[in-house]
């Protein structure tokens, strides 16, 4: 994991925290969560500007461009170390706009971790939903107090705890 990637650099060094953005795609909009997590505590949230980002209303090359450099501005606003991207579990009954507008989005994360030199994976449901203890199949699920929210976040039940559950499995969890 990533965390462990960053374990025991130098004896002595201060707590090195670990920050990871997790996307989630719903309907050709990202869905963005950051979370951090130094060696000896739990993981916590980093807030973020724009959680929500829809592809402009644009051409699309010109749409996609625009979205990638959205995405690029959050990331290095947060100082990420890792982006993962939540993978779909429902190919079978997509038609092809819908397809085309997740593959697009998640085009702009990949190119926009590439531009910062930010490691890049696709997560599955399954690698997620045992880091966080949930069936895969509910994701949004996860509990929002794990990361010390008192409230649900805005946004929570519409794609954002998949984006949560994301980060939270590339920063080790708790």
């Amino acid at each position: 994991s990533l965390a462990s990637r960053h374990h025991g650099a130098v004896d002595g060094m201060d707590n090195r925290s670990v920050r990871a953005a997790g996307f989630n795609v719903e309907a050709g909009t990202l869905l963005l969560a950051v979370v951090e997590r130094s060696d000896e505590g739990p993981a916590t949230p980093v807030p973020v500007t724009t959680p929500k980002l829809t592809p402009a209303d644009l051409p699309e090359a010109q749409s996609l461009r625009d979205l990638a450099k959205r995405v690029e501005q959050e990331l290095q606003a947060a100082r990420v170390d890792a982006v993962g991207l939540v993978h779909t579990r429902a190919f079978r009954n997509l038609q092809y706009n819908q397809v085309y507008a997740r593959v697009t989005a998640i085009c702009a994360v990949m190119f926009a971790a590439a531009e910062l030199n930010v490691g890049y994976e696709t997560l599955t449901t399954e690698t997620i939903g045992t880091a966080v203890s949930c069936p895969p199949k509910s994701l949004g699920t996860f509990n929002f107090a794990v990361l010390g929210f008192d409230q649900r976040p805005r946004f929570w039940t519409t794609g954002l705890a998949e984006a949560y559950a994301a980060a939270y499995t590339l920063v080790g969890g708790t």
